[in-house]
C-alpha cells in the first residue's frame, strides 16, 4: 500500500481535498457557512502572518468559546 500512496499527486489531493470542503460547506451551511469558512481561513492565516506560534491563538480562539459554551457570557 505504501507504495500506492507514494505515487499520490499531493497538489492534486490537497487542492481536491480543499474544493471538497468548500463545496460541502456551502451545501450544508449555506453563505453563511462560505463566510465562516472565510473568516476561519483568515484567521489560520495569522500566526505565520506574525511570526507565532499557532498553539497561541488556538487559546485565544478556544477560550472565549469555552466560557461561552459554559453559560458565562
Amino acid at each position: 500500500m505504501a507504495g500506492w500512496f507514494g505515487g499520490v499527486n499531493v497538489t492534486a489531493l490537497n487542492r481536491g481535498v480543499i474544493v471538497f470542503v468548500v463545496l460541502l460547506s456551502l451545501f450544508l451551511c449555506g453563505p453563511f457557512g462560505g463566510l465562516v469558512l472565510l473568516l476561519a481561513t483568515a484567521v489560520g492565516y495569522v500566526p505565520s502572518l506574525v511570526n507565532i506560534r499557532r498553539v497561541y491563538c488556538m487559546g485565544a480562539i478556544m477560550v472565549p468559546v469555552m466560557f461561552y459554551s459554559f453559560g458565562f457570557a
